[in-house]
């Protein structure tokens, strides 16, 4: 098959069109990326599901982590969840490790996920002013988008659940989905 010479230029710029495409998402988030270690602060909203009792409230979260590159980090954090329910009042502060996969979609722009494992401390008290505490493992789950603000700050929207690794009464399942912002080092 011959080519001619405008054809040519043709597959070059579409070849470079495409490249750039995935090239430059990873170098401006890796401009992004001092440092490495990050701080996220979050608040928003959430609920838990058990055998005992349903509830909602607010949340709140801090993670400290490390970015070894654009799509891969880890982090260590806290969350905290106080609900109202309909069969009593529910907190439960949760510490997780957990990994985060990154993808880049454009300059500003990228989803993630997270996944790892956390210990639950958990109270529960009932109408009747029967207070109960539990201890269990959880599996961590979520999923986020976020928006650079510029070199150090970012916005991002992260929806996260914590599923018991132990399904004995009075475990529960927590949910949080929280607005945050956070400082890149």
């Amino acid at each position: 098959m011959s080519y001619s010479f405008s054809s040519k230029k043709l597959l070059v710029a579409i070849i470079s069109g495409l490249s750039s495409m995935f090239i430059a998402p990873s170098v401006a988030v890796a401009d992004n990326l001092d440092s490495g270690v990050y701080v996220n602060l979050n608040a928003g909203a959430g609920g838990q599901l058990s055998l005992n009792n349903i509830s909602g409230g607010l949340a709140g979260s801090v993670n400290v982590g490390y970015n070894f590159n654009p799509y891969l980090a880890v982090d260590a954090g806290f969350n905290s969840l106080g609900g109202i329910g309909v069969f009593g009042i529910s907190s439960s502060r949760i510490y997780a490790l957990s990994a985060k996969a990154s993808l880049p979609l454009g300059n500003i722009f990228y989803l993630y996920g997270r996944l790892g494992l956390g210990y639950d401390n958990s109270t529960y008290t009932n109408v009747w002013d029967n207070t109960s505490e539990y201890n269990t493992a959880v599996t961590l789950m979520a999923a986020g988008a976020a928006f650079h603000l510029g070199k150090h700050f970012e916005l991002h929207l992260e929806d996260s659940f914590f599923i018991p690794l132990n399904t004995q009464p009075p475990a529960s399942t927590t949910n949080m989905l929280q607005l945050g912002v956070q400082y890149n080092f």
